[in-house]
């Protein structure tokens, strides 16, 4: 695995007109004060004194000075500029905002798919599998990983783990049926498609919010959302819509999610390989936000393995080595977001398995 590499996550400082002029309006109080120190009524109080402060103030005042006429320069060329960007976009904008052109391509598969009866979306149930196995809350990224890892099988399950306080963690697979066909398994090629044209649509996704409902996760409970590839993005449509419950955290696996960037404010956490090329359909990087750190590295490729290098860079079985890597890593950004999504819950919880169908 090569070195990694972390963006995103660092607290952001937004200054507003209001702050720039408070901020030199308290540098214009400064400015008053040293100079009322010079007044010639001043001087007469303590001679010595005032005369070394008569030395000392003009240079300080000076400087003083230039931070006023800075403040003002900043505050004319930041909003000034913004206003003239915002003009802008209204100009070339058609009313429609396309942030990444992911979906429009993914809808224009779906069109031509529907002319020849592939892509029609069939309803979902979820079926409980049962809830009689406890388990420990996991300590680190890896554990879940793994615990997403015995997940993905060849069945259309999805895990959720419920623990006191109302809190739950739901792990998503990715896609397990290439085919546009419909069949009993909603996580196919169809379901990706429609996950990333727009939340809401996909098969894969009505199923696995079937499945929280049927788990009890109502108004007041706590989520986290695990999901690899087409996983992440089911996990990404959810948090990025107003639900009934809270969703605390998201964390993806080699899943292209950045065309909901402008939607997904919780604290989002995505694992990629620069070599998988799934993390790439979204058509662009993830944002360098405060709320969401990305973690990049190379897969390391096994010439003697019969999978394909493509292959091999996106199962989530090799994502085992960065996830271990983003566990021991000290960026303060990561560090803070790893914290939210692995302190998230305490103690022993419940597994329930939904066996995720199409009808």
């Amino acid at each position: 695995m090569s070195e990694l590499i972390v963006y995103g996550g660092q607290p952001t400082i937004i200054a507003t007109r209001l702050e720039i002029e408070r901020v030199q309006s308290s540098i214009a109080s400064a400015l008053g004060l040293l100079e009322s120190q010079l007044l010639p009524l001043e001087i007469l109080n303590l001679p010595l004194k005032r005369a070394a402060l008569a030395i000392e103030i003009p240079p300080v005042a000076e400087r003083l000075r230039f931070l006023i006429t800075a403040c003002e320069h900043a505050a004319s060329e930041y909003f000034g500029g913004e206003i003239q960007v915002a003009a802008g976009i209204e100009k070339v904008g058609s009313g429609i905002a396309v942030n990444s052109p992911s979906p429009l391509i993914a809808t224009t598969v779906l069109a031509a798919g529907a002319l020849f009866g592939l892509s029609a979306n069939p309803q979902v149930e979820a079926i409980s599998q049962g809830s009689q196995i406890l388990v420990s809350s996991p300590a680190n990224l890896e554990t879940i990983r793994a615990r997403l890892e015995n997940t993905a099988t060849d069945k259309s399950t999805i895990r959720i783990e419920s623990y006191g306080e109302n809190k739950f963690l739901v792990y998503i697979p990715g896609t397990q049926n290439w085919s546009l066909k419909p069949g009993e398994n909603p996580l196919d090629l169809r379901s990706n498609l429609y996950a990333m044209a727009a939340p809401e649509l996909a098969a894969s996704e009505r199923a696995v919010r079937s499945a929280l409902v049927a788990a009890g996760v109502g108004a007041g409970a706590k989520v986290v959302l695990v999901g690899h590839s087409q996983g992440g993005i089911i996990a990404a449509n959810i948090a990025s819509r107003k639900q009934p419950f809270k969703v605390a955290g998201v964390l993806t696996f080699g899943a292209p999610v950045s065309q909901q960037a402008a939607n997904l404010r919780v604290p989002t956490l995505s694992i990629e390989h620069t070599n998988d090329s799934v993390p790439k359909l979204d058509l662009k990087p993830n944002p360098d936000a405060s709320n969401w750190v990305t973690v990049q590295s190379e897969a390391v490729i096994d010439p003697k393995s019969s999978d394909s290098p493509l292959v091999q860079a996106h199962e989530l079985k090799g994502y085992q080595e960065i996830t271990e890597a983003a566990d021991k890593n000290l960026n303060p950004g990561l560090q803070r977001l790893r914290e939210i999504i692995t302190s998230f819950a305490n103690g022993k919880g419940r597994v329930e398995t939904f066996l995720l169908r199409a009808t």
